[in-house]
């Protein structure tokens, strides 16, 4: 069997995404499958380091630098004037197609980043033959694109995020929203999602909701941590994206800033770390919470091994999980988990989980949180939760358990 995956982002960029669909396909080449994956790139890179070769299979990057972020743009400038321009020029055209395209107006659709794709798949299907195309949404360009060049290759949709109700999108285009992602249950077998997703499409009805088959995300690899840290202080770990809507930073600034007495640190990696500086209760003499923006994935895992807990901020959308509490109980290390509602469906893991601290974010609450924080700190290097017990409570969230439920779905 050959599956082509279609994603945004894979190595050397470690998002939830990416690691999802890294682990399916370690998975899946044991079982002998071979998988290939088309991605996108912003910035021309070299070979892969050997760790992030695919073993059965290939990446294919297509080449989009007019979709440069804020921070690949400064890797665009660091590949001379030519490589800078031409970013530029295509950031221009983007804006310009953005107002005149009906696409990019209602959908929020990248025109330039679905010709891409649409492009590089088009010429992997000519050169191989697929049992299968297996496409992620978000991004939706991608998904998109896969489904028009699948043909008469079945077309599976894999969706890790909502599309139709993602509250870090624009409101004005949740309809436009919803009838592309109708097309794309249309055009699909089946969809993969998490089982979130699956059951809020059941309870709206939404059209092709009995395609879903809900899959936890992959990423429960229990491991041994090391060795318990001596150090005089302690040290918080946050590895993840802040979004401003979903997910905010102001309540672990907040707490952070209550501690400043007590010997623990605060350190942030990951997308979005701007939000902190501009929390209201961000102090410039704040010295015991750091913001080390997007770090390379052996440099992020080495801040992970070394930290006393880990910070998990849950998301305020009722429904949407954050993928990064699977990577964390994987640690067995403790976690301190910040929500905001009673009934977030993060709170179902979390007391599968045997050593984490549930903080809820009140206003009302703010003093007694800090006071029950600095309590579990100074327990946390004590506490630590075997691989046997993540593994056997977690079990639908390990890579093997998820790729061989797909495997069952594609073979039919």
């Amino acid at each position: 069997m050959r599956l082509l995956f279609v994603t945004h982002r894979f190595f050397p960029d470690c998002d939830a995404a990416t690691r999802c669909v890294a682990n399916l396909l370690s998975s899946m080449n044991s079982e002998g499958v071979i998988t290939d994956v088309v991605h996108l790139v912003t910035v021309r890179q070299g070979p892969p380091s050997p760790d992030q070769v695919i073993r059965l299979g290939e990446a294919f990057p297509c080449f989009c630098p007019g979709c440069a972020d804020h921070d690949d743009f400064a890797l665009v400038l660091q590949q001379g004037a030519f490589s800078t321009v031409r970013c530029l020029f295509l950031k221009l055209f983007q804006k310009l197609e953005w107002k005149l395209s009906p696409m990019s107006r209602y959908c929020g659709l990248n025109g330039t980043m679905y010709r891409a794709f649409l492009r590089e798949i088009r010429a992997q299907l000519r050169h191989r033959n697929y049992d299968a195309v297996i496409a992620t949404l978000c991004p939706a360009e991608g998904a998109l694109a896969a489904a028009k060049a699948a043909g008469t290759v079945p077309f599976f949709l894999y969706q890790l995020d909502p599309y139709t109700d993602n509250l870090d999108k624009p409101a004005s285009q949740r309809e436009a929203r919803r009838q592309l992602e109708q097309q794309l249950y249309q055009k699909s077998k089946a969809v993969f999602a998490t089982p979130l997703i699956c059951e809020s499409k059941r309870v709206s009805g939404f059209p092709g909701w009995e395609k879903c088959r809900g899959l936890e995300f992959p990423l429960v690899v229990p491991r041994t941590t090391a060795a318990l840290r001596k150090a005089p202080r302690f040290l918080g770990v946050f590895a993840g994206t802040l979004y401003p809507s979903i997910r905010p930073a102001d309540d672990l600034v907040q707490l952070a800033a209550l501690l400043q007495d007590k010997p623990v640190d605060f350190c942030c990696l990951g997308s979005g770390m701007s939000y902190l500086l501009k929390s209201p209760f961000w102090a410039p003499n704040q010295s015991n919470i750091r913001c080390l923006g997007k770090l390379p994935p052996q440099q992020a895992e080495g801040y992970v091994g070394e930290a006393d807990f880990l910070i998990n901020i849950d998301n305020k959308a009722s429904n949407q999980v954050p993928s990064k509490i699977f990577e964390y109980i994987s640690t067995g290390k403790p976690i301190v988990n910040l929500y905001y509602d009673p009934k977030s469906p993060s709170l179902s893991y979390f007391l599968r989980y045997p050593q984490v601290l549930n903080l809820l974010c009140d206003p009302d609450r703010v003093e007694e949180n800090a006071v029950a924080l600095w309590r579990f700190v100074r327990e946390c290097r004590q506490l630590h939760v075997g691989a046997e017990l993540i593994e056997r409570e977690f079990f639908d969230a390990t890579p093997a358990a998820v790729a061989h439920q797909m495997l069952n779905a594609i073979r039919g």
